[in-house]
């Protein structure tokens, strides 16, 4: 008996290999046009747009550190300088207090009822939910609060 020899040609199906070259193709083509003419248009999530003067509005930056302690900053926007500072001890159990925070900062915005804006700046190691309540006090004075990493 002879061996029978195992045959070369082989057929390939060039069909999806055709239809993925297209997509592929039709999809760089779309995504060069849209990095050259597209544009998206969104608005702030948080806050009024401010209309554009030209000047910055005054600020508080809270900052929220891992020992307890609270730094409250009220920095002046026309000079960007830091024209009060408000030092906020931690609790016995070294956590934010907040009742003080509250009392401090509305104490200072009724001396400086133009401040709208807040800047809540917690290390890494303060908590989430620590981080939020205080959030939620500043944004019940009537404050646009922000957040951004210390």
């Amino acid at each position: 008996m002879a061996a029978r020899e195992k045959e070369l040609d082989f057929e390939i199906n060039l069909m999806s290999v055709i239809s993925i070259m297209s997509i592929c193709i039709c999809f760089l083509l779309t995504l060069s046009v849209w990095n050259r003419y597209g544009m998206v248009t969104v608005q702030q999530a948080i806050g009024d747009v401010l209309p554009d003067s030209g000047a910055n509005p005054n600020a508080l930056h809270v900052k929220l550190h891992r020992s307890g302690e609270i730094n409250a900053d009220w920095i002046d926007g026309k000079n960007i300088k830091k024209i009060q500072s408000i030092t906020i001890p931690a609790t016995s159990q070294e956590k934010l207090n907040l009742n003080v925070l509250k009392t401090k900062i509305s104490n200072l915005l009724s001396k400086v009822p133009e401040t709208k804006t807040v800047l809540v700046m917690p290390e890494n190691q303060v908590s989430y939910g620590e981080t939020l309540k205080a959030m939620e006090i500043l944004k019940g004075l009537n404050l646009n609060v922000g957040l951004a990493p210390a």
